[in-house]
């Protein structure tokens, strides 16, 4: 496992990558765990253990499929945090 996540969802569905820690890869998988399913965490890591590695913790999420989804709307621009919805798509 690498800090690279891709998570692919049924077709009509969103595939998205999301690489935490610039660089962590480099921890090769170790305070992160993958999770997929509708509804459901997609990922988990450890912070503290991210940080305490010197690696930073911007994440950027991309939406590898995007060509395929109607739209692709923003609906928080002040950053993100727990139980805070990030994106919506339209299919």
């Amino acid at each position: 496992m690498s800090a690279f996540f891709t998570l692919r969802y049924p077709k009509g569905g969103v595939e998205l990558l999301i690489y935490v820690g610039i660089n962590a890869v480099q921890l090769n998988g170790e305070g992160f765990i993958a999770r997929i399913g509708q509804g459901q965490l997609l990922l988990e890591f450890d912070m503290d253990k991210i940080k305490a590695a010197g690696y930073s913790l911007e994440t950027p999420v991309l939406i590898t499929n995007h060509t395929d989804l109607k739209e692709i709307k923003n609906t928080n621009e002040a950053g993100v945090s727990n139980d805070v919805e990030l994106i919506k798509v339209e299919f």
